[in-house]
């Protein structure tokens, strides 16, 4: 059986051993797209004008592509000199999430961005180098304008 873009549809694999406990973790609504300086412009113009996906300018100036059920940010950085794609993983708690994380050796990787203070969650890397923001359900730091 294949699935939309002509790949076989993949089945749900079983977890090996122990990991986390079931519903600790589930993928969040937002993305970001870490974009350098020469990038930016022209990626915005595609997700708004080429593709027409609504944007929204959040109060921090950050715009946001409603990309289906998702939110991806659109981020400029200094500090990447090609794209990057950040994701986010919501566990009801992050205390919890950090023990269950650390067990599994995962590597933490704070000190890519800072968080707001009183932020309940924290940044890790996947081993495919994918930064994923751990955090809280409701913490959004950024308001629309």
């Amino acid at each position: 059986m294949f699935g939309l873009f002509g790949g076989r549809k993949s089945k749900r694999m079983p977890r090996e051993g122990e990991g986390a406990e079931p519903g600790l973790f589930a993928g969040g609504r937002n993305m970001a797209l870490k974009l350098p300086p020469h990038q930016y412009e022209e990626t915005l113009r595609f997700y708004r004008d080429t593709l027409g996906l609504p944007v929204t300018v959040m109060a921090d100036g950050v715009p946001v592509v409603e990309f289906g059920p998702m939110r991806l940010w659109l981020d400029r950085s200094e500090s990447v000199s090609r794209s990057e794609l950040w994701l986010e993983v919501v566990a009801e708690n992050a205390a919890d999430a950090e023990e269950a994380l650390a067990a599994a050796d995962v590597v933490r990787c704070d000190t890519i961005e800072p968080l707001p203070s009183g932020f309940r969650g924290f940044w890790v890397m996947s081993p495919a180098n994918v930064v994923h923001l751990v955090a809280e359900p409701g913490q959004d730091s950024s308001e629309e304008d």
